[in-house]
């Protein structure tokens, strides 16, 4: 088993700083600020191996339980996104087409969800 570190010892090691990012810096800002309750996280493991997919998870859900941010996470990412999620949303053309608990959204029975679940081509979408 790979040994990953805690997430606080990310921020003291400079690793977020060089695997680069600007939501990786953002997510820096907010924790160093110590001040924030909410925390926007747009697309935070794009172009990342599955190792440091996996801290910055554990990145995000430690923030979560030490200090009780919120983050409102962005992603295409099913397995960051069911990992550190309490509620999930699905957008569809700038819209919220299905909310639910992250388990609610794993067995939802709405076409939208059920085609992004599995990787079909969008539900009600146009053919390419």
């Amino acid at each position: 088993a790979e040994h990953l570190q805690p997430p606080e010892a990310l921020l003291d090691t400079g690793e977020l700083d060089q695997r680069g990012g600007i939501a990786h810096k953002r997510t820096q800002s907010c924790v160093r600020k110590k001040s924030t309750t909410r925390m926007p996280i747009d697309a935070p493991t794009t172009g990342l191996d599955p190792a440091n997919q996996r801290r910055i998870a554990e990145l995000i859900r430690g923030l979560q339980q030490k200090h009780g941010i919120t983050s409102v996470v962005v992603t295409h990412e099913l397995d960051l996104c069911f990992s550190v999620s309490d509620r999930v949303a699905l957008l569809k053309q700038g819209r919220i087409v299905a909310q639910g608990s992250a388990a609610s959204m794993q067995h939802s029975d709405h076409p939208d969800v059920r085609a992004f679940l599995s990787g079909e081509r969008d539900a009600a979408g146009p053919e390419p």
